[in-house]
């Protein structure tokens, strides 16, 4: 990867399978300069309301890498493209076959016949979504001996469709380098998924809800420690222990405008903000605005969450069904590891070596799993089931 030459193609020639290749929309499209964030209105408006200027910022200025252009990676480069990254690498080793016309919607017959490598065949296709964003690929084969320093210039890396032990090698470094590289691995197979997202030991997040701030309307503060505040009557304040809120508009006890209180929760219509005894007796009004405030969350490495996973519970009433579905994913990645394949549909053989290989891999987990075995006709092999 270190000798890897970047190489600008025109507009309708073939790219090199074993070269960085850059690709763009027209010649005659805007560019945006590497050092300019202004955001373009016409182009943004409706994503600059919902995520603010600080964020599609930040994302003008972010480089990512991301590899595997099956269905799913195609789908991750088209939404960064049009949300408006700085630069997008798009990484691949396989050629066009038949069964992507599928899933990856850029590819036509041509592509397949030809044996086009699947990055090069969508670049420009890709390129065309946003002038903005500059678009290379690159072909180069990873392994578990691969100097990954070349990662160093991303802001955050994105895998589908790679080996187990590679996305291992992949994430360590991410983790390990400072500031940490966003890491980001996602499959699909079939009805299932997973995702899984390191951003580091210390990520901090400036909006957790990203919802407007709430106003809470103020009908009463006593005078008191701690000073409980009463909302208008029939409007719930919908507030948690420990956010801020900042006061104005208070007449009497005009000391809290302007003021930051963190609460206490006492009903849905109150909370407390601390000692009022000494400030002036409150007459009416007032407004309690939310103060948004970052949270730092942590993130561990790959190998540690493949053995204690802290699972999304998506349906309450099958709280099991994660850690299931997890076992049978790294079953299935371990299986892709010994044979170089999928398990072949209504395949006996297969089935059951991979109902091996998940039960020996549950014993590996911290938190034991169910697996069970029997017929149906949506499952990963048609006699292993994690429902």
């Amino acid at each position: 990867m270190e000798g890897s030459e970047l190489v600008t193609v025109p507009r309708g020639e073939e790219a090199s399978c074993s070269s960085w290749v850059t690709g763009s929309a027209s010649k005659n499209l805007p560019i945006m300069s590497t050092e300019s964030v202004e955001i373009d209105d016409a182009l943004y408006s409706r994503q600059r309301y919902v995520l603010g200027d600080t964020a599609m910022q930040k994302m003008a200025k972010s480089h990512v890498f991301l590899s595997g252009m099956g269905g799913l990676g195609l789908e991750i480069a088209k939404n960064l493209v049009l949300a408006g990254i700085k630069a997008l690498t798009i990484h691949d080793t396989e050629k066009c076959r038949a069964w992507d016309l599928g899933t990856n919607f850029f590819l036509c017959e041509d592509d397949i016949v030809s044996g086009r490598n699947r990055a090069e065949a969508v670049l420009y296709h890709i390129a065309e979504l946003n002038p903005y964003v500059h678009v290379t690929l690159s072909s180069v084969p990873f392994n578990e001996t691969t100097d990954f320093s070349f990662l160093n210039k991303y802001q955050c890396v994105i895998v589908t469709e790679m080996k187990l032990t590679l996305q291992k090698k992949i994430n360590e470094f991410c983790h390990s380098h400072y500031p940490p590289i966003k890491f980001i691995s996602a499959d699909v197979h079939g009805i299932w998924s997973r995702l899984f997202c390191d951003f580091g030991e210390e990520f901090e997040v400036s909006d957790t809800t990203g919802e407007e701030p709430k106003e809470i309307f103020i009908s009463n503060i006593t005078q008191a420690n701690p000073g409980i505040v009463t909302c208008l009557e029939n409007h719930p304040h919908k507030l948690e222990t420990g956010q801020f809120l900042t006061f104005r508009e208070v007449n009497g006890m005009t000391s809290l405008n302007g003021s930051t209180q963190q609460i206490t929760v006492v009903s849905p219509f109150s909370f407390s903000i601390g000692d009022t005894t000494e400030l002036e007796p409150y007459l009416h009004g007032g407004i309690a605005v939310q103060v948004k405030t970052p949270k730092t969350f942590c993130f561990e490495s790959l190998e540690k969450q493949i053995k204690h996973p802290k699972c999304l519970i998506a349906d309450f009433s099958k709280p099991e069904a994660p850690l299931q579905i997890h076992t049978a994913m790294l079953a299935l990645d371990q299986f892709q590891e010994n044979y170089n394949r999928k398990p072949n549909i209504g395949c006996q053989q297969d089935s059951e070596e991979l109902l091996k290989l998940a039960t020996s891999i549950s014993e590996t987990l911290e938190e034991k799993v169910n697996i069970q075995s029997y017929g149906c006709k949506i499952c990963l092999t048609c006699k292993f089931s994690v429902y």
